[in-house]
């Protein structure tokens, strides 16, 4: 959603999401999934620009975190 909107939309750019947790670095949504919370979990990050996939990679088991340096 653009900056200047005041109301929120009505329906999702990207659907079928369940993240535990995500955010967003340079216009890139990464989000975790932590799947069962017994084997590995699952980071996923989309263009939001175009809201195309653009990687999933498999990490440790219940990622928690998004961190950048």
């Amino acid at each position: 959603m653009n900056n200047s909107e005041t109301t929120l939309p009505t329906s999702a750019d990207i659907s079928g999401l369940n993240f535990y947790e995500m955010t967003v670095n340079n216009g890139t949504l990464y989000g975790v999934d932590a799947g069962d919370f017994m084997s590995n979990g699952t980071l996923i990050s989309y263009d939001l620009s175009t809201n195309s996939l653009i990687n999933s990679a498999e990490v440790n088991i219940i990622p928690g975190g998004i961190y950048f340096n």
